[in-house]
């Protein structure tokens, strides 16, 4: 049965029973983006009758007699919590008017006695904790330890500061209303706050409400299809938590654990998104999917609580390595796994994300020691090379296939044993190397590699390339710290002294680039060739190519010349796809 009932307000819904928030809904995500817009739409509008939507409930279970209408909400949390939150902002500041009548009659849209006189709070969530609970909802606010606030709880104090600091304003400009008789002002701020409780008491909504949580279960996935803001991960805290109920016990623990790994993703120094983490993570052991089919398949494949639990370790087994695939510069890595660790930067410069499932899965089958070094080394250069030379240099597009194939690669990794990886990463490398681009096109596409400090956005690979190529000339005698070297121009960017006219594009070109350090290249600024060329062969422990230390001048030619000779070096050497 679905019961829906039109022409609701506010003030109606929250009189009609208690809510909760169910445990696999996602906790309070307003940002202050969110609540600024709530803020407008709904106190500032000259609308009489705004409407804020649909909320969307089931009958919740109650176990306790006398407990009327319990209802858990599927749709509207955050509507619902913000509600709370401006309601109790108004009533604080009832409050601080010494209108106490004013704040305690606010304050039974908080919280009201059930059929057994017992106090309960209207709306009931585990998210927020204690912070909601103690510093909003309680009234007078209650104490509680002075631990830092999680996020859903810095969260919902934002909300809360910033309807208590429009409510401030709103006083100080009342009381300075030189239009008002100074006598009348208090009495008109009063008014106006009992206005904004009339106004958001009186917001309409649409009340759905359903016999069960299953059918809120197929609402909340509908929902999703018609354009609603739920993402996949939402989807996956429903799905899993909804069957991983631990009435027993301290705490929630199958939702701490999830809320864990959605924390690690967040926490890192350039966040990563949960949704794409949980693709990543299925396309590396399960059949390939896409973002817009996966959920449908887990739904099929997922039935049982014993798989769900299984499919919550693996996300949280997959959460470390993923994190060191998608963010390698974090972190510190042994000796032994620099090269992979170059690898994955090369690929995060390139901006690839399809690589990802093999990755994830070779690292995981490295730490279970089904991979050997020598093995993964092997395919990460692998995988390097070739989106290097494809994506990054001939500006090919992969195409679905590409994908397929790496996920396919991915699940081969899963029960294997040592000969049969090894044999695993033997055919994908095979197969990348059947996938390579034509000689013209790597040089082509070599030859319109260039920067000018002007244009940054190409400096990540043209660094990455003159990287490669010093590492490869120089033989590996000289330890360089590249993150302290930075591009020179051969010829001048500005002003051009040394090449007369030349023009930018030569100037810009990779053959007119060599890697210095900082301290080099304030040295040379704008000097001549020459003598940049003799500041360059006296620098000690620098590696100079021998194209421009035998240069008597340097223009268009020279640098057409040196261009030629780098992409040669590069892709009949420095890039050749590992046997």
């Amino acid at each position: 049965m679905i019961e829906v009932s039109t022409h609701q307000t506010v003030e109606q819904v929250l009189q009609v029973g208690f809510y909760e928030i169910p445990r696999f809904q996602r906790p309070f995500s307003w940002t202050a983006d969110n609540i600024g817009d709530f803020w407008t739409d709904t106190v500032q509008s000259e609308s009489a009758d705004y409407f804020i939507g649909a909320f969307i409930v089931y009958e919740a279970d109650d176990e306790q007699p006398g407990r009327q209408h319990n209802y858990a909400v599927v749709d509207g949390q955050q509507r619902i919590t913000t509600i709370t939150i401006l309601l109790a902002a108004v009533r604080d500041a009832f409050a601080r008017e010494a209108s106490m009548d004013l704040a305690n009659g606010l304050q039974q849209y908080v919280t009201r006695v059930d059929r057994r006189n017992q106090a309960r709070l209207i709306l009931q969530t585990e998210g927020g904790f204690p912070y909601l609970q103690a510093h909003v909802q309680s009234f007078p606010p209650q104490e509680t330890a002075n631990d830092a606030l999680k996020g859903d709880e810095r969260l919902i104090q934002g909300a809360y500061d910033y309807f208590t600091d429009q409510l401030k304003s709103l006083r100080t400009s009342t009381l300075d209303d030189s239009t008002v008789p100074p006598a009348d002002r208090p009495s008109r701020y009063i008014e106006a706050l009992e206005s904004i409780r009339d106004r958001i008491l009186g917001l309409n909504v649409i009340l759905v409400i359903v016999d069960n949580e299953d059918d809120a279960y197929i609402i909340f996935e509908t929902l999703n299809t018609r354009g609603k803001d739920l993402s996949l991960v939402d989807l996956v805290r429903n799905f899993l938590l909804r069957d991983l109920r631990e009435p027993e016990g301290p705490g929630d623990v199958p939702r701490a654990r999830f809320n864990q790994i959605v924390g690690k993703l967040q926490e890192v120094e350039l966040p990563l998104d949960p949704s794409e983490f949980i693709l990543h993570s299925w396309n590396s052991r399960y059949q390939y999917t896409s973002s817009k089919r996966i959920f449908r398949q887990m739904k099929e494949q997922f039935r049982t609580r014993a798989k769900k639990i299984a499919l919550l370790r693996a996300l949280e087994q997959d959460v470390e390595i993923y994190i060191k695939v998608r963010r390698p510069h974090a972190g510190t890595w042994p000796t032994q796994m620099r090269e992979v660790q170059r690898s994955l930067r090369a690929l995060r410069t390139f901006n690839m994300s399809q690589p990802v499932p093999v990755l994830l899965a070779a690292l995981r089958a490295y730490e279970d020691e089904v991979v050997r070094m020598a093995t993964l080394k092997k395919l990460f250069r692998a995988i390097e090379v070739f989106h290097f030379t494809f994506t990054a240099v001939a500006g090919k597009s992969s195409s679905g296939g590409v994908s397929t194939r790496y996920a396919f690669h991915a699940r081969q990794f899963l029960g294997a044993t040592r000969e049969q990886a090894t044999g695993n990463v033997a055919d994908l490398i095979q197969k990348l190397r059947l996938g390579l681009p034509t000689r013209d096109e790597i040089m082509a596409g070599f030859h319109r590699l260039g920067y000018m400090s002007t244009e940054t956005r190409a400096k990540p690979l043209v660094q990455y390339v003159l990287e490669g190529l010093y590492r490869h000339q120089s033989g590996g005698s000289a330890e360089i710290d590249f993150s302290n070297m930075t591009i020179e121009h051969l010829a001048s960017e500005n002003p051009r002294l040394a090449v007369g006219d030349l023009e930018e594009a030569p100037i810009a070109a990779i053959g007119n680039l060599i890697l210095v350090s900082e301290s080099l290249n304030n040295r040379l600024s704008n000097k001549s060739f020459p003598q940049k060329k003799q500041l360059l062969a006296a620098q000690q422990g620098l590696f100079v190519d021998q194209l421009v230390l035998d240069a008597e001048e340097w223009g268009e030619d020279e640098i057409a010349e040196r261009t030629r000779a780098m992409a040669e070096l590069a892709f009949d050497h420095a890039w050749r796809m590992p046997n």
